[in-house]
């Protein structure tokens, strides 16, 4: 509705869980529900930030929904920022099929020339 409407509209793909969302099968289908349902863009971040309590309760979930992954990230990852160690490939992937099917990667500059700050006068 939003896009029918001139609205401009996409998919904020963020956080791309590593080793549980970050294959291009799970990615093409946002990409291609995004373009069905009029989305013009798509703006992928394949990685989860993991700061102070967070961390503490991702791993609980993790442990509780995925219990043997927990120490896959503890030995992979360091650092706040946990990306997909396959980023590369599925941006190149993500970059090909939004060309195919006519999704912007990213906001864009149509997004900025175009959007207008809205004045409300209460």
């Amino acid at each position: 509705k939003l896009s029918e409407n001139g609205i401009y509209t996409g998919t904020f793909m963020m956080p791309i869980l590593p080793f549980i969302e970050d294959n291009f099968e799970n990615i093409k289908a946002i990409l291609d529900k995004t373009k069905e349902n009029g989305g013009s863009f798509v703006l992928p971040w394949l990685a989860v930030s993991l700061r102070d309590r967070q961390k503490e309760y991702y791993y609980q979930k993790l442990d509780l929904l995925f219990p043997n992954l927990r120490k896959r990230y503890e030995n992979t990852y360091r650092q706040i920022t946990c990306n997909s160690l396959k980023s590369k490939e599925l941006y190149h992937q993500i970059a090909s099929h939004c060309q195919k099917i006519g999704l912007s990667l990213g906001v864009g500059k149509k997004f900025i020339n175009e959007s207008k700050q809205l004045n409300f006068n209460f």
